[in-house]
């Protein structure tokens, strides 16, 4: 059962002396109404509690790209409040030019396709940061009831840390890359080397050996002296 609500309206019945004679009363069960109206407006404040601790710079631009909305991470990402930018177009708002003139551009071009447009920004941070700080840009086209884009959802991501560690993955991968080329061209230098210095060892070993058969052919009946010495040259040269 529980509470209620109820509507009521009171229409006076007047007689030919203009006195009034009744009373018309019509009441309406506006219960489930009232509960959808508290139903819509806690989503509504759960929205806005959120949007509002978004660490994203989540923006709301009407036709004449002027910001009807923006959330506090605004003042951390460029260092503006939303009561700086609320109400004017980003062209005019005291946002830097290297991050308006694009997210302005791209607004454009949303109401015009009626498409969403993405973008990245690298910007040179301030004082509270250095290096450059990477932004990918989302802006959608929102559509009124007509099917005519009355407004456009700005939503900008920070994605400096990712992108920093995409490229320190890039450049060590390319650091492994470089060291094993290097290993690779040193193992096959060292190889030709070898190669060489055994070819050019070789080739005088072979004449020595070859001289050593005719000369033990020949003088098989040499001095043992004579028998050992060639004996020892040929273990040496085999």
């Amino acid at each position: 059962i529980g509470r209620r609500f109820v509507h009521a309206a009171y229409s006076p019945q007047q007689g030919a002396d203009g006195s009034v004679q009744a009373l018309v009363c019509v009441e309406e069960d506006i219960t489930e109404r009232k509960e959808a109206e508290r139903e819509r407006y806690r989503h509504q404040r759960e929205f806005v509690t959120l949007v509002e601790n978004a660490p994203d710079v989540i923006a709301r631009l009407d036709r004449e790209l002027r910001c009807v909305y923006v959330n506090c991470a605004v003042i951390n990402a460029f260092g503006v409040t939303p009561a700086d930018i609320t109400g004017h177009a980003l062209s005019a708002s005291p946002l830097s030019p290297t991050v308006a003139r694009p997210l302005d551009a791209a607004a454009r071009l949303a109401f015009t396709t009626g498409k969403e447009q993405t973008l990245t920004l690298h910007l040179e941070v301030g004082e509270r940061r250095t290096g450059v700080a990477h932004y990918n840009v989302r802006v959608i086209p929102e559509e009124d009831r007509a099917g005519a884009i009355e407004s456009a959802l700005l939503i900008v991501y920070d994605v400096t840390e990712r992108t920093e560690a995409e490229r320190e993955r890039d450049a060590l991968l390319l650091r492994e890359q470089t060291a094993r080329a290097h290993a690779e061209a040193g193992t096959l230098a060292r190889d030709q080397f070898l190669a060489v210095v055994s070819h050019e060892l070789r080739s005088p070993l072979n004449g020595i050996q070859n001289w050593t058969y005719v000369l033990e052919n020949q003088l098989t009946e040499g001095p043992p002296l004579v028998q050992r010495a060639l004996a020892g040259i040929k273990t040496g040269v085999e």
